[in-house]
């Protein structure tokens, strides 16, 4: 009972350290930024995209863990017909 279980684990952690290897791998393939954006071409002076922020995407991601963590302590007695 215990070689299998065993197996099983390494298996389990040799797949995870490969699939989170992965993102590294294909990130290191990126050369820099790109030299045009496509959406300024055409215009006659210099035009700069304005600076993003992740603030909002942080803010999204914060909203949904929440909710998503409070998902597990509604109380799974009550329902919506009390």
């Amino acid at each position: 009972m215990m070689a299998p279980m065993r197996r099983t684990s390494r298996w389990s952690i040799l797949l995870s350290l490969v699939l989170f290897a992965m993102p590294s791998i294909a990130r290191a393939d990126d050369s820099g930024p790109p030299t045009a954006d496509a959406r300024l071409l055409g215009y006659g002076s210099n035009i700069a995209p304005p600076p993003s922020s992740t603030a909002a995407d942080w803010f999204i991601l914060v909203g949904l863990g929440l909710a998503g963590v409070g998902v597990m302590f509604i109380d799974s007695r009550r329902s919506h017909l009390d």
